[in-house]
């Protein structure tokens, strides 16, 4: 839920001396692909209509989300770019929900938090009708794309244990071999979500 990201976007706006709009997008089963989509496109234009009364630079908007937003993250640049109507500048995806096809690391993954049955469940709820089709767009599961260039430079980070650590890499390097500026960071031994699980070793470094 909206709620469950206040700490995190208090937290950027206090560090980054900026503002953050969180977007309450639906969800799914309720709603699947693409109404999350185009709620996000919704609140980007909405943002860079409303620019000079929020006191931002509409030059300077960043995307950004984490697991299935930041799949979303990826999703709405792509979407954003083919569309042409609002240049995005950057975008953050942590561990994002990327592929919908089975990798390396979503297979027979046990790991806390999600794992392979969470994750096969997760698509089959977002993409509805379309799942096991071949009619699935890269704007629904973004590893699909076949042209990465032109995108916003991404920030990115994943544990190895994480099932969508193997999606993350190939997209981070496809990012990279098609011009796109990355800063990537893999962590040893984290699973998904261990930056905002209590306790979590690796969630200050």
């Amino acid at each position: 839920s909206i709620e469950d990201n206040d700490h995190l976007c208090v937290q950027v706006v206090e560090t980054a001396n900026c503002v953050v709009v969180s977007v309450d997008y639906r969800l799914a089963p309720e709603y699947p692909y693409p109404a999350p989509l185009e709620d996000c496109y919704s609140a980007l234009a909405w943002i860079a209509d409303n620019a000079a009364e929020l006191q931002v630079d509409k030059n300077r908007i960043g995307v950004a989300g984490a697991s299935a937003g930041g799949g979303l993250t990826a999703a709405l640049n792509l979407y954003a770019r083919d569309k042409g109507e609002i240049a995005i500048a950057f975008q953050i995806a942590f561990y994002p929900m990327l592929d919908d096809q089975p990798t390396a690391s979503s297979l027979n993954n046990d790991a806390p938090i999600w794992n392979t049955k969470s994750n096969e469940v997760s698509w089959r709820l977002y993409l509805g009708d379309l799942y096991g089709t071949h009619s699935i767009p890269a704007y629904a599961a973004p590893a699909r794309a076949t042209d990465l260039s032109g995108l916003a430079p991404m920030i990115s980070f994943v544990g190895d244990l994480d099932p969508f650590y193997s999606e993350t890499v190939t997209f981070i390097d496809r990012l990279a071999a098609s011009g796109v500026p990355t800063y990537f960071k893999v962590y040893s031994g984290a699973y998904h979500a261990f930056n905002i699980i209590k306790h979590a070793e690796l969630a200050n470094d």
